[in-house]
């Protein structure tokens, strides 16, 4: 689809954002280099940091967005863009993205990816469970692809 939207700057800074987002490496240096968004304090409420807020609800909107087909299409990895965004959903993912485990879990590739689930410490993947996500009606994890 060709239509006025795609040649919006909107669209095309919007575009480029997400690709990057497919990248897992981009996803750990957002999460080291800006931690007040991707990393709220666990002493404060959400009013007290409405920029982790803002950035929740920004990426929210992003998977509702660009998971559409009339934009997906746009996508050079539509696979690993949309599942990077939903894993962006879960807050514990977006605390534990800068840990070198779970990057390297994500930069393995997308077949035979389990789906992500922090451990009892907070930190890494588990590789071999699945666990339930919002896809399946729980919150205990995000469902992988």
């Amino acid at each position: 689809m060709a239509s006025a939207t795609a040649a919006t700057p909107r669209f095309k800074i919007e575009l480029e954002f997400v690709l990057a987002l497919a990248n897992p490496q981009y996803l750990q240096h957002l999460g080291v280099t800006m931690p007040h968004l991707f990393n709220p304090s666990e002493t404060k409420k959400d009013s007290d940091n409405p920029d982790a807020a803002c950035f929740a609800r920004y990426l929210k909107y992003l998977l509702d967005y660009w998971r559409l087909p009339e934009y997906s299409q746009y996508l050079t990895h539509p696979a690993a863009t949309i599942r990077n965004l939903e894993l962006l959903q879960n807050e514990q993912f977006r605390r534990d993205i800068t840990h070198p485990a779970l990057v390297e879990k994500l930069v393995e590739g997308f077949a035979g990816f389990a789906p992500y689930q922090p451990q009892q410490d907070g930190v890494v993947v588990n590789a071999t469970d699945r666990a339930e996500g919002p896809m399946n009606g729980t919150t205990a994890g995000v469902a992988g692809e």
